[in-house]
């Protein structure tokens, strides 16, 4: 489902964050496939979002990387989860 949301979603925004926990995809090949290839798609593998920040509105992501055990702010306009 989030494979399929994220092709949809590129064909509406300028860019789209895919944050997954894990370190791999679940889903079909091809939708792996497709989503590899899509440049408006940038995947975080092994990512967590630990806040959504923003005042009237979100602003921003606070990421947090399990491998690395880093933070990461991360610009953006929308959260769909």
């Amino acid at each position: 489902m989030a494979l399929e949301d994220a092709l949809y979603l590129s064909n509406i925004a300028k860019e789209v964050y895919l944050i997954h926990r894990r370190d791999q995809f679940r889903g079909t090949k091809i939708l792996q496939e497709e989503i590899k290839k899509n440049q408006k798609i940038h995947i975080f593998y092994d990512t967590q979002v630990k806040r959504i920040e923003g005042n009237e509105q979100v602003e921003d992501i606070i990421l947090y990387d399990r491998v690395k055990k880093t933070e990461e702010r991360l610009p953006t306009d929308g959260v769909f989860m």
